[in-house]
């Protein structure tokens, strides 16, 4: 239980972190999108995260879900 609190607390934080970078990504860059919702969720086995992205377009009445499924580049 002591290691996976640390490793649950440190991947909690990475998780934050990915979703606001995430947020702030596309708020800088694309004017036309208003982000609703993100979530990441780890998959320790494969280092991946699964992020689900729901965002509207301006001109566009319905919102759009995007999954992606992010991996670490060595």
């Amino acid at each position: 239980t002591g290691i996976q609190d640390v490793v649950r607390t440190y991947v909690g934080r990475y998780c934050r972190i990915t979703i606001n970078s995430i947020q702030k990504t596309i708020n800088d860059y694309e004017p036309r999108a208003k982000v609703l919702a993100v979530a990441a969720v780890p998959n320790y086995d494969n280092n991946t995260y699964s992020v689900l992205i729901e965002y509207m377009l301006i001109n566009r009445p319905t919102p759009i879900v995007l999954n992606v499924t992010l991996t670490r580049v060595r």
